[in-house]
């Protein structure tokens, strides 16, 4: 896998990250590349809808675009998918979480991939960030292994879209059963029941459930796609009420009035072809 190296903000870097060990990734955009790195842009979230928040700064809408969004670009996603392996598990227990993260973000990349190739957009492509930073101090020595997602802009245009961007990339965990059961978006059903075992870790659960209640509606939000995101402006669309819209939100009717008409448009069209 191709490295990348990053420069990361004084408040947000890595080597200072919050002690406390977490199963789940935590995401944070990155910008365009200054030198031989790329600048970190955003902190870190493990919210869908946080993350997907800070898009209204780059947007202009949260206020005047300034640093660090400048460094941002429209038209590439880029993400950065960080994972803390547990310290008092030595550097055995490191490799052993490198090994499984690495699986689960090269699942995340080609689920994501089957989704885009749906669409005929251009496909997300992974990055490795150089475990050796900047400043020659080592990610290993904080317990954190990174990922770098090069993905379209067309992800950004509306926050559902993201939103259900970094729901697919959280199901990279289920890869021992995803990469057999879900080989086209004619897989979609099977997705779902693949993922749908028991599990003990609590956000594995939420994905699943949320998972479920956006799988009914995902062929007839990508086939619409036109329609409910790309007729206002990414400006437009996240100075709305929609720009805190999740894909939750969008399938449970929460959206704002305009574009929940449009779902309910859809959902209808989808009803009448059968």
């Amino acid at each position: 896998m191709k490295t990348i190296q990053v420069r990361w903000t004084s408040n947000s870097s890595p080597l200072h990250s919050n002690p406390y060990y977490s199963p789940n990734p935590s995401f944070a955009w990155f910008g365009r590349k200054d030198g031989s790195a790329y600048q970190q842009t955003s902190g870190w979230h493990s919210c869908r809808e946080t993350f997907t928040n800070e898009l209204r700064w780059l947007f202009g809408v949260a206020g005047p675009l300034s640093s660090p969004y400048t460094k941002m670009t429209v038209r590439q996603a880029r993400v950065l998918m960080k994972f803390k392996s547990e310290k008092q598990k030595g550097p055995k227990g490191f490799k052993a979480r490198e090994v499984e993260v690495t699986k689960w973000a090269k699942e995340s990349v080609r689920l994501l991939n089957i989704f885009e190739k749906y669409m005929g957009w251009p496909l997300t492509r992974l990055y490795r960030v150089s475990n050796k930073t900047l400043n020659r101090r080592y990610l290993s020595s904080s317990h954190v292994i990174i990922f770098a997602l090069m993905s379209s802009g067309k992800w950004m245009k509306a926050s559902p879209l993201m939103s259900l961007y970094l729901l697919i990339a959280r199901l990279g965990r289920f890869h021992a059963v995803t990469k057999t059961a879900f080989k086209s978006m004619k897989d979609i059903d099977a997705l779902a029941t693949a993922i749908s075992k028991p599990s003990s870790e609590g956000q594995a659960v939420k994905d699943i459930q949320f998972f479920k209640e956006v799988k009914p509606h995902i062929l007839t939000i990508l086939d619409n796609r036109r329609k409910l995101f790309f007729f206002r402006t990414p400006k437009e669309n996240y100075s709305r009420n929609d720009g805190f819209t999740g894909i939750s939100k969008l399938v449970k009717g929460k959206a704002d009035i305009k574009l929940a008409t449009r779902f309910d448009e859809a959902k209808a069209e989808a009803k009448k072809k059968g």
